[in-house]
């Protein structure tokens, strides 16, 4: 998933294009669908599926399946057996 920025450069009026790659960056204040879980993970249907298995939970909804950020992360937290680390 990319998003792309564009800010105007002071003086010319001219812009400038930015382009952030949010792959496989997980909010913890967030709320995912499954789809775009998917997407932005790159984890394929039964590799959730194993996970919701070990304890993954997603929560479904008017037939649509969700994740939250924070479970998400605390299920490989857990799943690792290690403390939190920063990137």
């Amino acid at each position: 998933m990319t998003k792309r920025i564009f800010r105007e450069l002071a003086g010319g009026g001219l812009h400038s294009h930015y382009q952030i790659s949010l792959k496989g960056v997980i909010n913890p204040d967030c709320v995912y669908t499954l789809d775009a879980f998917k997407e932005l993970t790159g984890l394929g249907d039964a590799a959730l599926r194993k996970m919701r298995q070990n304890g993954l939970e997603m929560f479904k909804t008017s037939k649509r399946k969700y994740i939250r950020g924070s479970q998400f992360i605390a299920f490989l937290e857990s799943s690792s057996g290690q403390e939190e680390q920063e990137c």
